[in-house]
């Protein structure tokens, strides 16, 4: 009897001590207070870390960009955002866009922290901008070249480097290489012309490319010589390669016996609204270096005319040949 006494009173002592543990929690309850949900795992700095950036932090965001926005401790807000047409992204619980075009991913994670904490959302949250895609800033490389396509330019290219990103010139590259630029907020494309020789030989690597070019290498052009030359025809003008009037003599295999060396004359059919003016030239002055040589350019027609002396001695010989013919004609007669 005594032992099971005992029992009561343990069981009663052990229930008492639980009920004054849990009195804390009980009257917090009572006074309407709630106990705090356990918080769902943050993005830790070393997930972050692992996500790969397709540009570094220097690069400047633009339209249809695609951005991963990482924020400790608020997964609602960690996910992938594109820039709209208007430079702006658009976060859960924030009332306004965060605009993002033209500023780079720390300057964007900034004003997320601002915004975070003026619409009492969070205070001095963690929060990081990784650039998932690249879609504002491209190049187009087209024409002739081994891999025309599209190049991101997540930091500003070369001409050069374009070039070679497109796998270098095709063998139909001409001499000469267009590059459209469309002006920021839109309107007419600006357009440039330059000459690829400076570029093939490594004298210049060119204009730089921000994103907003289209490059047009040309493809070969011709310069046509005819005339007192042994072998007529069109030549191209190949990239890297200058072409001249001793180059595109020597393309026609040189002047025929009977050339006028002094009156070489070098003309136009150019499409072009200034064409370069037509010219006669005197062949011996360059080839004795007492003159410079010509640059010639896409549809230059060279004419290299026969001598006058030659001239006049064709027409002797022909002259000749007929009285010779005649003389002839006439013996025959009187033979027959």
């Amino acid at each position: 009897m005594r032992r099971r006494s005992r029992n009561i009173g343990l069981g009663c002592i052990f229930m008492a001590a639980i009920g004054i543990a849990g009195a804390p929690g009980l009257r917090a309850q009572a006074q309407g207070q709630t106990t705090q949900a356990p918080a769902e795992p943050a993005v830790s700095t070393l997930d972050a870390n692992l996500v790969v950036p397709a540009a570094p932090d220097t690069y400047v965001v633009g339209d249809d960009d695609v951005l991963t926005v990482l924020v400790d401790q608020m997964r609602d807000l960690t996910g992938q955002y594109r820039v709209d047409a208007r430079g702006d992204i658009s976060l859960p619980y924030l009332g306004q866009p965060i605009h993002a075009a033209g500023a780079t991913p720390p300057q964007i994670a900034q004003r997320i922290v601002t915004d975070l904490a003026r619409a009492h959302l969070a205070h001095q949250p963690q929060v990081r901008v990784v650039v998932r895609e690249v879609a504002s800033h491209m190049v187009v490389v087209s024409g002739a070249v081994n891999h025309p396509g599209v190049l991101e330019a997540i930091r500003p290219l070369t001409l050069a480097e374009a070039i070679a990103r497109a796998g270098g010139l095709s063998q139909e590259a001409g001499d000469q290489v267009r590059i459209r630029t469309l002006p920021e907020g839109g309107g007419r494309p600006q357009v440039t012309e330059l000459p690829l020789e400076p570029i093939v030989e490594g004298l210049q690597s060119g204009p730089l490319l921000t994103g907003q070019e289209s490059v047009q290498v040309e493809p070969a052009t011709f310069v046509y010589v005819v005339g007192a030359v042994t072998k007529s025809g069109a030549f191209p003008i190949t990239a890297g390669q200058r072409m001249t009037l001793l180059r595109a003599l020597a393309l026609a295999q040189g002047l025929s016996g009977t050339a006028d060396k002094q009156h070489v004359q070098i003309m136009y059919q150019s499409a072009s609204a200034t064409p370069p003016p037509d010219l006669v030239v005197n062949l011996d002055g360059i080839l004795k270096r007492r003159a410079e040589d010509i640059a010639l350019h896409s549809g230059a027609v060279v004419y290299v005319a026969e001598s006058q002396r030659s001239k006049v001695l064709a027409a002797v010989i022909n002259t000749s040949m007929q009285t010779l013919a005649l003389a002839v004609g006439y013996n025959a007669g009187r033979i027959f």
